[in-house]
């Protein structure tokens, strides 16, 4: 959770949205 926190934080939605997809993909 404090991951995606800090991300948000820093790169906006976009960012969690690719980290998010790139879990899946995986």
């Amino acid at each position: 959770a404090d991951e995606l926190a800090t991300i948000r934080v820093e790169g906006g939605t976009s960012q969690v949205l690719a980290a998010v997809a790139d879990r899946l993909a995986r």
